[in-house]
């Protein structure tokens, strides 16, 4: 077995694994949930960016937190070091018993779903089988993920999270550069004239308070490495958590509101809130049906990264 030392993360293990926490399949899935309560493309991106710096505000407060106290266990670790042990006890339990287990049930049943439908055009499942697949395909990624977080924490699973990160970045560096191009040799740029880009903005406070729930949510993922702090290198300590977070908040804040220019470049706000998988219907939009069956094991596939992230921090 490896040395302790040498089986910790570095800086770039340590931004992936932010970024693939933070990045999940909803921006391919249903990015909706702004557009459905803010109404406009123009209030949508405002939301996402406000988001952003929101999230690097209290991420500047973890990051002092964890500098200070450089203990694996984020929030349960800062409870107790207030001494409230019975808080942090019951915190702990909570987190067990229902938000990390319920949490991780859904996220890999999803994957496994996911992996299902990706396999349909070679074989058809039924669907009692497919039930039953989903979830094998679920526990055995579970299971592999588990084993390399354990032994192999800095040559394998680290390095899974860096390849999850670039296939993130990739897949959405596609959709981007396809907006992009839709923006600047087509002409694609009706939805952000001065006359559509606020329409149906939905200003009540309300709304834009459940706007910004929504786009919070899609930032979570960046207190992972406080769960783990003491699986990142001892002697850059102090230097890779401010770097690897802020760093990973600020690729993951880009990708977000560049991904979103692309979808309203080619998509309505309605066209958004009732699409069930944006990128799908983005995909078919703009390249056609073919390549548009490749979304589900695309999505399958990066949300091992995310998965990954999920073990590293719920584990410690």
């Amino acid at each position: 077995m490896a040395k302790k030392e040498d089986n910790k993360i570095g800086l770039i293990g340590a931004t992936a694994y932010i970024v693939g926490s933070i990045i999940g399949s909803g921006i391919f899935i249903a990015p909706k949930g702004i557009v459905q309560h803010a109404g406009s493309v123009g209030l949508s991106l405002i939301i996402w960016v406000f988001c952003a710096l929101l999230n690097m505000i209290t991420a500047i407060n973890y990051i002092e937190l964890g500098t200070s106290i450089p203990e694996s266990g984020a929030d349960l670790a800062y409870i107790d070091y207030m001494g409230w042990t019975p808080i942090a006890f019951s915190l702990l339990w909570l987190s067990l018993l229902i938000q990390s287990s319920s949490s991780a049930a859904v996220l890999y049943l999803t994957f496994g779903k996911y992996l299902v439908q990706a396999l349909d055009p070679i074989y058809c499942f039924s669907d009692a089988t497919a039930d039953s697949v989903a979830k094998l395909f679920g526990f055995g990624l579970l299971l592999f993920l588990t084993l390399t977080n354990m032994f192999s924490l800095q040559k394998f699973a680290s390095r899974v999270q860096i390849i999850s990160m670039c296939s993130k970045i990739f897949a959405t560096a596609i959709i981007i550069g396809i907006g992009f191009f839709f923006i600047v040799f087509r002409g694609a740029t009706s939805h952000y004239s001065s006359s559509e880009i606020m329409k149906n903005s939905n200003w009540k406070p309300g709304a834009i308070v459940l706007a910004i729930y929504q786009g919070n949510w899609a930032f979570g993922g960046f207190t992972t490495l406080n769960y783990g702090s003491e699986e990142i290198q001892i002697k850059d300590f102090r230097k890779t958590l401010p770097r690897a977070c802020l760093g990973g908040l600020c690729i993951s804040a880009v990708i977000y509101v560049l991904v979103n220019v692309s979808y309203f470049a080619i998509l309505t706000p309605q066209e958004i809130i009732d699409s069930s998988a944006v990128a799908t219907t983005f995909i078919q939009k703009t390249v056609g049906n073919g390549p548009a069956f490749a979304v589900p094991a695309v999505v399958g596939l990066l949300l091992i990264g995310t998965l990954n992230g999920d073990v590293f921090s719920w584990s410690r």
